[in-house]
């Protein structure tokens, strides 16, 4: 089984990666409920950044999840 912090290395998206570090040092610590607000920030940003990409690569049903700011 792979450990949490090789994971954490093996973010897919490098810019949330330091998010996630943060969240998991804050884990180690014990604080858990620190961990907690990097942690739902990163996976928010990486839906976001995943919908985008489709966006991007056509797929119909994420045109609407993508803002057209």
């Amino acid at each position: 089984m792979i450990d949490l912090e090789e994971r954490v290395n093996r973010v897919f998206n490098p810019d949330l990666r330091p998010l996630v570090s943060e969240a998991y040092r804050c884990f180690v610590s014990g604080s858990a409920r620190g961990a907690i607000v990097p942690t739902w920030t990163a996976v928010c940003a990486d839906l976001i950044a995943k919908a985008q990409i489709l966006h991007e690569e056509g797929e119909s049903h994420a045109k609407d999840l993508v803002c057209r700011c």
